[in-house]
């Protein structure tokens, strides 16, 4: 039996299907109409909430091929040629093609999972940003539980300090994610080029406002780090690339004997011991970010894979003040704790750390304040935040 049928046949909306599976509506939309193929543990779910293990859910009917021609942001322009054109390989450039919908204009980044691309999304004429993953990996089981995750995830954190998805679909060797456009690159970029933001304590303050957004949710980043900090023209930022994320209401405790998550420079000590992480894993790498936008640096920066681990498990961070002796003395302490080794002994949220942070340069009328700070706006900010 289709999803269709078989959700009418039980007697479901869209809406109460997707409450009692955990799918984003979007999905079970997109599942409906045929638009995306299922992983064996989605078609699963479905079919034990719907007690019909003869789900059917079909791959996406190919359209007649359109006579149209119009504009270029006129979407009924694309022809069923353009569409669709055939399967993405390892190196193939999408650069002037059409899928979807969205014109592919320019190869923006490129990691190890594939390729972002700023493209043209037609029928509305705005740009966006599509993450486009590499076939080894769009092809891999285990990792199209990871992309549905991650849209899943993505989908239900809706906040200002959070990139949103628009949309999200599988093709036979790839998977796209498209995303709102940021064109002010990301903070990493920024640090690299020796241009450190000018309002430090802002870009943290948008950060742990994103990471409330998310604790509440019951998501932990896991992998926050200056390359996940997207900023906008006007230098406001964005958090991003929940790839990483744990769920904790589905979450078992641990992470699997010898896998670390995240990336090493910012993880921490319990995410390298492999232990369960929480909120206060965040916690840890909000302070690291705090520590590399007030002095430029690391502070666990060894030649190695294996001293970088250590120092983050056995030695104390370096003063901000080594490296900035302009800042306050009691920043100094306020990083620290952010940096403590046991999670216990951190902030119990990133707003408290932000806050006190804040206090602290304020009260020395420090030039790292990024301009006049509404304490009590901040505080209402996260309150609304927080309901």
């Amino acid at each position: 039996m289709r999803l269709y049928a078989a959700r009418v046949h039980a007697g479901l909306t869209q809406q109460q299907l997707a409450q009692q599976s955990g799918l984003p509506l979007l999905m079970l939309r997109k599942l409906e109409n045929a638009e995306l193929e299922p992983s064996a543990a989605v078609r699963m779910n479905l079919a034990e909430r719907l007690t019909d293990p003869t789900l059917e859910i079909a791959d996406a009917p190919i359209a007649a091929p359109s006579e149209h021609v119009g504009n270029e942001n006129d979407d009924r322009s694309v022809t069923h040629h353009q569409r669709y054109q055939g399967p993405v390989g390892a190196h193939t450039s999408l650069i002037g093609s059409i899928r979807r919908g969205y014109r592919f204009d320019e190869e923006i980044g490129r990691g190890g999972f594939g390729s972002v691309y700023r493209a043209r999304q037609l029928s509305v004429g705005r740009d966006v940003a599509i993450k486009v993953i590499n076939p080894e990996l769009a092809n891999d089981p285990e990792f199209i539980c990871r992309f549905e995750a991650e849209a899943a995830l993505v989908a239900q954190l809706e906040h200002p300090c959070i990139v949103p998805l628009y949309d999200f679909w599988r093709e036979p060797g790839a998977a796209f994610m498209v995303m709102r456009l940021l064109k002010g690159g990301s903070l990493a970029q920024a640090l690299q080029n020796a241009q450190p933001p000018a309002q430090p304590l802002a870009i943290l303050r948008q950060v742990a406002m994103a990471l409330a957004a998310a604790h509440k949710a019951l998501v932990v980043h896991r992998d926050l780090k200056p390359a996940n900090v997207l900023l906008d023209e006007l230098g406001n930022c964005c958090l991003a690339d929940f790839g990483v994320a744990k769920q904790l209401e589905h979450d078992s405790g641990r992470t699997q004997v010898g896998e670390i998550v995240g990336s090493i420079a910012y993880c921490s000590p319990e995410q390298l011991r492999g232990a369960g992480v929480g909120p206060s894993s965040d916690i840890y790498a909000l302070g690291l970010l705090a520590f590399e936008l007030f002095t430029g640096r690391r502070p666990f920066s060894g030649t190695t894979r294996d001293a970088i681990i250590y120092q983050h498990l056995n030695q104390a961070p370096p003063s901000v003040r080594e490296f900035s002796p302009q800042l306050p003395e009691r920043v100094d302490a306020v990083v620290r704790k952010a940096l403590a080794k046991e999670a216990a002994d951190r902030y119990p949220d990133a707003q408290s750390f932000v806050i006190e942070l804040e206090a602290e340069l304020r009260d020395a009328k420090s030039g790292w304040m990024g301009g006049a700070i509404d304490t009590a706006a901040f505080d209402r900010a996260m309150a609304i935040n927080l309901r």
